[in-house]
């Protein structure tokens, strides 16, 4: 490098270096070419120099006769030491004019004694490491050698403020959209924009330009151009006409050249990256980059191809738009509801699913509705048999019509919702009306049926035989319907740790049959007295501590005890001391407890929309924690359910409830008459609706006292924290109907049969290449056989993995774990350990032949790769 002009930061470094060798050089003289355009002062490690651009020897001599004997003085000159003269040279330090040499400077910087060749080819670099040189230097190179790899690392953190030397794609990206770590590349001289760009593209790839190129224009954010090359090059929308136009319409931003579609797309991928990773801060942090890169979208004229996009607002909103047509045609018999499925999983895939959750769960819901649509109606049968019927079926439904009412923006999908909310409803309607036309004569009875007991036999058939094992805790959760149950079991289970029991016998759960009409001051006190009478919550406690069968299961002098709402807490800090204090108390076997929180809701307006879980019901959640720390077993019922207020119409009747009423006037539409000793109203008789839309009081969120399943069915949950369920109950599997899981992806039967109709089997790969289930042959391999006895002790038997398998192959690889556990007929809590110890036995070298989808929902056999791994 010539003897060129320093700047003043490489002046400054210069006079250090030599200030540090020689302590008392105060007169300097330093060779340069062209105009010094610095300070004429420069401060120098505390101390301040003169400067001054010294033209001819003359000039020098009077400059050095002017200086004071203090002055420090710096003098600049084109001209060499024969041209100065021996008299001028011999007052200068070292008695020479020393040269501007950078690669001193650099040196000392780094505390070198050599350099590499390289380094002195590339001077913008040096140039550009003198001049933003921290006071204390860069640091000093171990072996003294200073290569180019260390220069160009201590460039990027200290000019580019990047973190090191090797950037990747995704930090370029980053790096590119700061104005002030990008300030030295886009003001910086043609060598050292040129060196970055090189640098990039050798660390990064081609798309590294892509990304200098989108930084240079001036109101492009790099990473807002990403995700639109995203878009774009996705492999749905890359070869539409629209995709393609947009593409020649975005080489604007990179300054009219044309860019390789790889690069386009590996710029994508970073972009969509980065963009996740802003999202974890928040999704203030990265709005701002995606509305830029919608509004771009938009300009390029391919807003359909947002739908691409998992990251796009526009294309959520899309992909909903979507989910309404896909809707609208399975409502007019157009299709099945593979195309609502596809849509539901789309814009679940999506970021903005994150932020929208109860607008995905409405979609979701949606295609579970539209599955049970499809399905046969259930032909006119006995109450029992269609109370069952309601709780195995109809209150999921009743869970799924409630969660598509939500507030949706998308106007197609909200009008799609009612439609097909109307024709759910009219299904359920003739549902209703067949079970009241069957309850009504049946309540007279009260006829004996497997799994179905009245309500006033609760205590006597459940209660007193379980206190006799253990203490109990009865949660009556007064208006609970199944649907709210269903939400409050999941929650339970799912995330809080209880195991669901039923009676060995029967296999499933016990459902109640609510005393009619169906309300508190009739069904409860029935329930909590064990006997059939009206009253108020002073009749239930006495009642409930005389109970014959309860007082036998307790200890002496320790009755059944009954706390109702004041008596109980609001839950904010847990149960009250005397609850708290009974349900700690060993000697007390059965502890009721009244939980009026649904039924509480009811009187609320009709615009809200409950979300049930033990959140929502603190109290709930506080009486679980207390039973669980005594050891308790747990009976969640209620007294009755609910229907919901909205739609409904008011009748006026003399003298009526919220939905039931005098015999007089004779039923109507929507209306049926009970009798019997089940039926406690004046006479005997009493007219209840069976209609949702019918209810004779004023208007709220929810009402009961008729006679739809909803409203006389209600559950009968018990729940432990035992390792072992209670003498003569066994632990029950995830309840949910065949429509609730979406159909199989594909796959072989466990027998080698073909797959249901409809499921789409792959074509291509080891497994498909199969006749016939590959488990009979994987169970007989000697390497599957070492593997599991490797695994022994974690109580994995061959049965086992057995049926894991063969319900994985049978689906093609793929279930949720809550089908999974339904398949199996064991808890879902139960499918990690099984899986967990699988995975072990499959998972040879670490390839993920068993693993879990990125939701942790579902469990993913890879066939092909369990074919390949095991040689079958």
């Amino acid at each position: 490098m010539s003897a060129t002009a320093p700047t003043p930061a490489q002046l400054v470094r210069l006079l250090s270096s030599i200030r540090r060798q020689e302590p008392s050089a105060n007169r300097l003289g330093i060779r340069f070419e062209g105009a010094w355009t610095g300070p004429d002062r420069l401060r120098v490690d505390g101390e301040e120099f003169r400067v001054v651009a010294c033209r001819s020897s003359l000039e020098a001599r009077e400059l050095l006769a002017e200086a004071g004997p203090e002055e420090k003085l710096v003098l600049l000159t084109e001209r060499d030491e024969h041209d100065l003269g021996r008299d001028v040279v011999a007052r200068l330090a070292r008695r020479r004019v020393l040269p501007m040499d950078p690669w001193i400077v650099l040196l000392e910087l780094f505390s070198a004694r050599s350099i590499e060749k390289r380094l002195t080819r590339e001077r913008w670099l040096t140039s550009a490491l003198l001049d933003a040189a921290p006071a204390e230097g860069y640091g000093a190179v171990p072996t003294g050698y200073l290569d180019f790899e260390t220069a160009w690392d201590a460039f990027a953190r200290t000019v580019l403020r990047l973190s090191g030397g090797r950037p990747d794609l995704r930090e370029v990206l980053s790096w590119a959209r700061d104005p002030e770590a990008t300030r030295a590349w886009r003001q910086g001289p043609a060598p050292l924009q040129e060196g970055v760009r090189a640098r990039f593209v050798a660390t990064a790839g081609p798309a590294a330009e892509v990304v200098l190129l989108a930084a240079r224009a001036t109101d492009a954010d790099p990473l807002a151009v990403g995700l639109v090359c995203a878009a774009l090059r996705h492999p749905d929308v890359s070869r539409s006409r629209e995709a393609r136009e947009a593409t020649v319409r975005l080489e604007t931003v990179f300054g009219g050249r044309q860019v390789p579609s790889e690069a386009l797309e590996r710029l994508g991928e970073a972009a969509e990256a980065s963009a996740r990773e802003l999202f974890r801060s928040g999704y203030a942090a990265v709005r701002p980059v995606l509305e830029k890169a919608d509004a771009l979208l938009s300009t390029l004229k391919a807003d359909g191809a947002a739908a691409a996009s998992d990251l796009l607002p526009s294309g959520f909103e899309l992909r909903l738009r979507r989910a309404a047509t896909a809707l609208r045609d399975v409502l007019k018999g157009k299709g099945g509801a593979g195309d609502l499925e596809a849509a539901a999983r789309e814009a679940g895939r999506h970021l903005s699913a994150e932020r929208f959750q109860e607008r995905v769960e409405a979609v979701r819901m949606a295609a579970r509705l539209a599955r049970w649509l499809s399905t046969p109606q259930d032909p006119d049968g006995s109450m029992p048999a269609l109370a069952e019927a309601y709780a195995k079926a109809g209150s999921w439904v009743d869970v799924a019509r409630a969660r598509i009412a939500v507030s949706e923006p998308v106007k197609e999908l909200a009008a799609a919702y009612r439609d097909l909310k109307a024709a759910v409803t009219a299904r359920r309607e003739a549902e209703n009306e067949r079970f009241a036309r069957a309850v009504a004569p049946w309540n007279g009875q009260a006829l004996p049926a497997a799994g179905l007991i009245a309500v006033e036999r609760l205590l006597d058939a459940v209660v007193a035989p379980l206190a006799k094992e253990q203490p109990v805790l009865l949660l009556v959760l007064d208006g609970m319907s199944y649907a709210v149950f269903r939400q409050l079991l999941g929650d339970v289970v799912e995330r809080h740790g209880w195991m669901e029991a039923g009676p060995e016998a029967l296999g499933r759960r016990l459902n109640a049959v609510a005393v009619l009409p169906t309300l508190t001051e009739v069904s409860r006190t029935s329930l909590l007295s064990g006997a059939l009478r009206t009253g108020t919550s002073a009749d239930e406690k006495a009642a409930f501590a005389a109970h014959r069968a309860l007082v036998a299961a307790c200890r002496p002098g320790r009755p059944p005890a009954l706390f109702h709402k004041a008596e109980v807490g609001d839950g904010a800090f847990g149960p009250s001391e005397a609850v708290a204090e009974a349900l700690q108390d060993p000697e007390s076997r059965v502890v009721g407890v009244v939980v009026n929180a649904v039924d509480d809701s009811l009187d609320k307006g009709d615009q809200v929309l409950p979300r049930w879980s033990l959140g929502y019901i603190p109290i709930l959640g506080n009486l679980l924690d207390a039973a669980e720390s005594a050891g308790r077993v747990v009976v969640v019922t209620s007294d009755h359910g609910h229907v919901a207020g909205e739609g409904t119409v008011l009748r006026t009747v003399p003298e009526s409830g919220e939905r039931s009423r005098p015999p007089v006037p004779p039923a109507g539409d929507g209306e049926v008459l009970a009798s019997g000793p089940r039926v406690l109203a004046p006479g005997g008789k009493v007219v209840m609706a069976w209609s949702e839309a019918v209810r004779y009081a004023p208007k709220k969120a929810g009402y009961h006292g008729g006679a739809t399943p909803q409203e006389a069915v209600v559950p009968v949950s018990v729940l432990t924290r035992r390792e072992t369920p209670p003498k003569g109950w066994g632990f029950l599997p995830p309840e949910t109907p065949d429509w609730w899981e979406e159909a199989a992806a594909g796959g072989l039967a466990a027998g080698g049969a073909a797959p249901a109709s409809g499921v789409q089997v792959p074509l291509f790969g080891p497994h498909a290449e199969k006749a016939k289930s590959v488990v009979p042959a994987l169970l007989a391999s000697e390497a599957f056989r070492s593997q599991l006895d490797s695994a022994r002790r974690t109580g994995l038997t061959e049965e086992h993995a057995r049926k894991v398998l063969a319900a994985l192959e049978a689906r093609g690889g793929t279930m949720t774990r809550t089908a999974l556990a339904r398949e199996l007929n064991v808890p879902e809590l139960r499918v990690d350990g099984l899986t967990a110890a699988l995975r072990r036995v499959l998972n040879v070298e670490g390839y993920p032949v068993l693993s879990a989808d990125e939701s942790g929902s579902a469990v993913v056999l890879n066939l092909d790769l369990l074919v390949t791994q095991f040689e079958l």
